[in-house]
């Protein structure tokens, strides 16, 4: 509900006017509700797209496993993952964040063809967000000694000034703590 506020209050000529969202079901679902609460609150429905490159980062064989189950389940997996780098860390059967970063870049090249001109939301998860904010720095750019967090409902905004794209809020959250202070003052 917070995020479809947020997106209603967004202005016609700079808001996002195309969406593109991940294929999994709690990524679509999340739009559905994001649209449909922005529609309530005077916004417009938006055009949107699923792309299969949004997906979250795949675990292989310990998809659903948090690093503690996998700690305890294969300890020299997880000696692994330190040793390697989050970064760098391909679990068996599944891919880093490197592998992301190809499938990340290959999406941000064919949008800028398909949709060139377009002020665009992406709705994906946190690993699709950190790749992209690695890919959008450029050619030569550090790979993140730490990935920052990245939380659920947060907005992240990239801004143009006609040739490249920059970094203009990271993982923002303000729209949740405007809601829930809008829901105390009511009750």
């Amino acid at each position: 509900m917070a995020l479809g506020g947020w997106l209603a209050r967004q202005d016609y000529s700079s808001g996002p006017d195309l969406v593109v969202c991940s294929p999994y079901l709690r990524a679509r679902q999340t739009w559905q509700v994001m649209q449909e609460s922005a529609v309530e609150h005077g916004g417009r429905g938006l055009a949107t797209v699923v792309d299969e490159r949004l997906r979250d980062r795949e675990m292989g064989v310990f998809e659903l496993h948090p690093p503690t189950a996998v700690q305890v389940r294969s300890p020299e997996e997880a000696a692994r993952r330190r040793l390697v780098g989050e970064w760098h860390y391909r679990p068996p059967g599944g891919e880093a964040f490197t592998d992301m970063a190809l499938r990340v870049r290959q999406f941000i090249s064919d949008l800028s063809l398909a949709a060139s001109g377009r002020r665009v939301l992406l709705v994906a998860h946190d690993g699709v967000l950190l790749t992209l904010r690695y890919v959008l720095a450029g050619i030569g750019a550090a790979t993140p000694e730490e990935l920052p967090p990245v939380p659920n409902a947060s907005v992240s905004q990239w801004g143009t000034d006609s040739r490249t794209l920059r970094l203009l809020t990271w993982s923002d959250t303000a729209h949740l703590t405007a809601l829930t202070t809008t829901q105390g003052a009511s009750s």
